[in-house]
């Protein structure tokens, strides 16, 4: 029975590297797929920068649309309490 356990502790062992290789190739690909949309995010993030009053329009259209759903939202909520717009 010790002689089992010993081959199973050395079993485990020897399979520890292969397993924290796996694990470290995952954590790259993850990493590698961060810095990609970071990346991507900050080209974009440049993009809009570079375009004048470009920053204003989407500024004014999240407003907008910010407007839009603050009414859908009351109206809902008025028609459910049984108002009527």
């Amino acid at each position: 029975m010790a002689d089992e356990n010993i081959e199973r502790w050395r079993e485990h062992f020897a399979e520890q590297p292969a397993r924290s290789a796996a694990i470290m190739r995952e954590l790259e690909d993850i990493v590698a797929q961060f810095e990609r949309a970071t990346h991507d995010r900050v080209k974009a993030n440049e993009q809009l920068d570079s375009q004048p009053g470009k920053k204003e329009k989407v500024k004014k259209t999240d407003d907008t649309f910010a407007s839009l759903i603050a009414d859908l939202e009351r109206n809902i909520s008025e028609r459910r309490n049984g108002k009527s717009t």
